[in-house]
């Protein structure tokens, strides 16, 4: 797939760009940017235009100034945009190409693409019992965080209010089994 094709039509944040953001995005998705991230950037930044003549042969300059530009965030929500609308592309392509592996069983991965197609039908599914428990905390526990907060609020100078006492609740306890 030429670059030329992919220039047909931009997305909204892409047409939003400066037309020299514009040359960096479409160099940074190019054929011939290279497969690595930092070929990419020094790719894209030349064809867009940044560097004078005595940074356009210095590598190190070409990545940073692509870095610089690839992280400018409207650049970057481009960048975003392309990669997917060009990914939906591609799409067409992979599933012919899945067709194929389909259509000969003495493919390698003939086994791989059916079950990749069973998990599209019917995904397998994953089921977590969670059982909660709300446990209070203890008297002793509570009393042990008090006194830990009341320690290190010594130690900063910070004075605590008394807490006031709990309330007693007057109440009956009836034992009430499974049946009723």
């Amino acid at each position: 797939m030429s670059t030329s094709e992919n220039d047909l039509a931009f997305g909204p944040k892409m047409a939003a760009l400066k037309p020299q953001h514009q040359k960096f995005v479409n160099a940074y998705f190019s054929d011939d940017a290279g497969s690595s991230i930092k070929r990419r950037l020094i790719f894209a930044a030349v064809e867009a235009g940044y560097g004078g003549p005595k940074t356009k042969n210095n590598q190190r300059s070409m990545e940073y100034i692509g870095w610089r530009v690839s992280a400018i965030p409207e650049v970057k929500a481009a960048i975003t945009e392309e990669g997917r609308r060009r990914n939906r592309l591609v799409l067409p392509i992979a599933v012919t190409a899945a067709r194929n592996v389909l259509a000969n069983p003495k493919h390698r991965d003939h086994g791989k693409i059916i079950m990749y197609y069973l998990s599209l039908i019917d995904p397998p599914g994953a089921q977590l019992d969670v059982k909660l428990e709300h446990v209070p905390p203890s008297v002793e526990a509570t009393q042990a965080v008090i006194d830990r907060i009341a320690a290190l609020a010594k130690t900063v100078g910070a004075a605590l209010p008394a807490l006031p006492a709990p309330p007693v609740l007057d109440a009956e306890c009836i034992e009430v089994d499974d049946e009723g």
